[in-house]
């Protein structure tokens, strides 16, 4: 009976110290991370993180401003009509040439505005109610011109 219990009392000594060592291991990778925390505060401290951080905040705040769907299909059915606006333009001055009673500068100067208004588009990704209304009026003046020459 004695050999037990000196064999038990081993035993809880030998569970006792494998429990030490191994919240002796946990303590000290606690105390390893923290030290690192630690560090990585100071570094972050001393260098200009924050502030990088910052306008990588503001830029990535400021995407919502800027469309997800950069070129939708109400976009590109504008886009279709003005190139259909620039052909007819281009025709009549084609078939103004060397007329006297049309003044081809004028027809220029609407196909101008209407890449233009395609650039201002394509960059943009909107639309301006204004420009939509001018194109139109455009639109009805190129047609009674083209009209005469049909």
């Amino acid at each position: 009976m004695a050999k037990r219990k000196q064999h038990a009392k081993k035993q809880h000594n030998t569970l006792k110290k494998q429990k030490s060592k191994k919240l002796s291991k946990i303590a000290k990778k606690l105390i390893d991370h923290f030290d690192n925390v630690d560090l990585l505060r100071k570094v972050g401290e001393k260098s200009d993180n924050d502030r990088l951080i910052e306008s990588l905040t503001d830029i990535f705040d400021d995407t919502e401003e800027i469309t997800k769907d950069t070129f939708s299909s109400s976009l590109e059915i504008i886009l279709e009509k003005l190139k259909t606006l620039k052909q007819l333009i281009l025709l009549n001055i084609s078939n103004t040439a060397g007329k006297k009673n049309f003044c081809t500068q004028e027809l220029r100067e609407d196909r101008m505005f209407v890449t233009d208004i395609v650039f201002k588009i394509q960059s943009s990704s909107t639309v301006d109610n204004k420009d939509l209304k001018i194109m139109n009026n455009l639109y009805k003046k190129h047609k009674r011109i083209k009209q005469l020459f049909d």
